[in-house]
């Protein structure tokens, strides 16, 4: 059902919690925030707070460790990339701010770039937040689209999302096993320990997020998507 804007204003939002069940067939849904979290914006631990005050259901902060002055990638979003890319906070460390002063609200990667990222630390990034948030935490990922951004990270553009598949598969290895060790084409560790785990089992979902399909992303996701809503499942293949 669309609900028109002018049904759906913000004084509506404000004075209406969004809970299961009420304004059934408007309302009957999980609605979730975002924002670029930045030290000129609202903290992301306060606007946590207040969201959950008002019923939302999840929070959800973006993740860009820098970009390059050449800015040859085009933004996908328009001709000028907004201030806030360059000044985004860390969001595992803005989430960890907003799990100690909450308790329901679902606290969300949207999205965290793999791709940029060790896959070790990634995996104790993911199970701190998820142990401080009391299982709370969503892995919300993707390919990201700034091709020198991820090269200063020594990724390669055109082979992003088989590296964050392999990325994914060795930190689900260290999320449900007590010795984890990974030899995939790309991604490579010798038998390995790491605590805490993850208090969700056997691990936080895992959302895919993906702006511009291809077979090969559609074919990684295949392959390595958790959760009940594959790729492939009732979607046809998207080629560009």
């Amino acid at each position: 059902m669309m609900v028109k804007p002018r049904r759906c204003c913000d004084r509506h939002v404000r004075s209406r919690r969004m809970e299961p069940g009420r304004n059934r067939g408007v309302w009957d849904m999980h609605v979730g925030l975002t924002m670029f979290p930045t030290d000129y914006a609202v903290p992301p631990h306060d606007l946590a707070v207040a969201a959950e005050a008002r019923g939302y259901d999840s929070l959800w902060l973006p993740e860009h460790s820098h970009i390059p002055t050449s800015r040859k990638s085009p933004w996908p979003g328009g001709a000028e990339l907004p201030k806030y890319y360059y000044d985004t906070y860390d969001p595992f460390l803005s989430l960890a701010a907003a799990a100690a002063v909450t308790k329901t609200i679902k606290l969300a990667t949207g999205i965290c770039l793999v791709v940029e990222r060790d896959p070790i630390h990634t995996a104790k990034e993911v199970s701190t937040v998820d142990q401080l948030s009391s299982g709370r935490f969503i892995f919300g990922v993707g390919g990201g689209w700034n091709e020198e951004e991820m090269a200063n990270h020594g990724t390669a553009f055109a082979t992003r999302f088989k590296l964050m598949g392999e990325r994914i598969q060795a930190m689900k290895q260290i999320w449900t096993q007590s010795t984890a060790a990974f030899d995939g084409e790309l991604v490579k560790f010798e038998p390995m320990m790491q605590w805490p785990k993850p208090v969700q089992k056997p691990h936080p979902p895992i959302i895919w997020h993906f702006s511009d399909l291809t077979v090969e992303t559609d074919e990684v996701c295949c392959r390595w998507q958790s959760g009940p809503h594959r790729c492939g499942s009732g979607l046809p293949k998207i080629t560009k």
